[in-house]
């Protein structure tokens, strides 16, 4: 009785909210349909018409649990009401929109270090913020931060009145509020950050202390209310020069906030690579290296139907570039070509679960000269086959025949993959030395 109408009281919530709060939502229900300034919200209609159906069938089928559920409602919503009621008189608050803050696990230090907020990556910006009603700093600096290479401390500075006597050992119902906006920016945008707050009398001498002791490479504030967006730059530049002594470490303090980003860059500022740019210039880097013909855009792997080939065709799909072009060719010496063309087709369909798209061919004949010819004609950077038999232990130079006809007269580079152990031990000796003769 208690499932069943509290989903279908949630659901007729919904489907008024739609309604009454008709701005557009990140996720919505689908089949909405607009209808002059309102959506028609027909998929959170049909919900509530299922699950009021199902709550009338229950209403009416289970007797016990309809009059136990009706009088175990009526007695608790008496019990809260009058509960409220008595508290309101009581502490004389009428009713209070009740917000939900994040809790935190609290931790007091003297000194902060990087190794106690558990940040490890190679670049690190730190962000002031003041009230959870202007972010938009912090929102800017997660759209355009790599979570993969840098790390965001999210600060505050509680500013302590004259003669207070000290710090506070505990956070506030107001830092939690901020806390909470800056946990739920973060995960709304899918990134982490660190949240840290700072009792002192000088807001600016702790957030640039802050800075020095983290080893940040950029300090991100909002707009001030006090100070012009250049000279709130020459304010944190000044302390920054304190915080260093004589000899200043590059540091980059951005002010943003409507519309603007003021900058200054200390000792040459150290810039942090943004979202995105790292992988650009990978990219960037491994064109150069193609177009002066030292990288690969053509591979051709050798493919012979068994457990290793496709244990190879695996590694090579999984760290490969999705821009270098791989063909797979099956050499058969002798037997029907059809059954080869089936197991290039199972190797085309692997490669296709692994998010590549492969050529495959199926030739017959002397298997070294046709991967040879294969290469050759199709104007291919690299050839990867297999090195099979025991060779770790045995004579590495003394190569099937195969193997040996491609490494001779190959024209392009040649790769070869030694078998894991697991797969080299779960072939017979017999047998691989047999093959090693042949």
């Amino acid at each position: 009785f208690g499932v069943f109408w509290s989903f279908v009281f949630k659901a007729l919530s919904m489907l008024v909210l739609r309604f009454k709060e008709p701005a557009k939502r990140e996720y919505e229900v689908p089949l909405n349909f607009k209808i002059g300034k309102y959506d028609a919200p027909v998929g959170i209609a049909l919900i509530f018409l299922v699950l009021f159906s199902a709550a009338i069938v229950n209403f009416f089928t289970k007797e016990v649990a309809t009059i136990t559920g009706v009088i175990f409602t009526v007695g608790l919503f008496i019990t809260f009401s009058t509960s409220e009621k008595i508290r309101e008189k009581r502490t004389g608050e009428a009713h209070a929109h009740h917000e939900h803050l994040e809790q935190f696990n609290e931790d007091s230090v003297e000194d902060i270090t990087p190794k106690m907020l558990g940040i490890d990556k190679p670049y690190r910006k730190l962000v002031a913020i003041r009230s959870p009603h202007n972010l938009s700093m912090l929102q800017t600096c997660l759209s355009e931060t790599d979570p993969e290479t840098t790390d965001v401390i999210v600060m505050t500075a509680n500013v302590l009145p004259p003669g207070s006597g000290g710090p506070r050992a505990t956070i506030t119902d107001q830092d939690r509020a901020l806390l909470t906006a800056v946990v739920n920016l973060a995960e709304l945008a899918g990134k982490p950050v660190r949240p840290l707050i700072a009792p002192t009398n000088e807001p600016f001498y702790a957030l640039t202390r802050t800075a020095h002791a983290l080893g940040v490479q950029e300090l991100i504030m909002g707009i001030s209310n006090k100070f012009d967006p250049n000279d709130l730059l020459d304010q944190v530049a000044l302390y920054w020069m304190n915080v260093c002594k004589s000899n200043p470490e590059p540091l980059t303090i951005r002010v943003l906030g409507g519309g603007r980003d003021a900058r200054l860059d200390i000792a040459g500022g150290s810039q942090i690579p943004k979202l995105g740019e790292r992988a650009r210039e990978a990219e960037r880097i491994v064109s150069e290296l193609r177009a002066s013909q030292r990288g690969v855009r053509k591979l051709l792997l050798a493919h012979e139907g068994g457990p290793l080939s496709a244990d190879f065709l695996d590694t090579v799909l999984s760290f490969l570039d999705p821009a270098i072009e791989v063909s797979l060719i099956h050499v058969i010496a002798n037997g029907p070509v059809e059954s080869a063309k089936t197991v290039a087709d199972h190797a085309v369909e692997r490669a296709l679960e692994l998010g590549k798209h492969v050529k495959s061919s199926v030739v017959a004949g002397d298997p070294g000269p046709e991967i040879v010819a294969a290469a050759r004609a199709g104007d291919y950077d690299a050839i990867f086959m297999s090195l099979r038999g025991d060779y770790r232990k045995r004579d590495t130079m003394v190569m099937a025949p195969t193997v040996s006809h491609v490494l001779q007269h190959a024209p392009c580079r040649v790769i070869l993959g030694f078998p894991p152990e697991s797969m080299r031990a779960a072939e017979p000796r017999e047998k691989a030395i047999e093959r090693l003769r042949d």
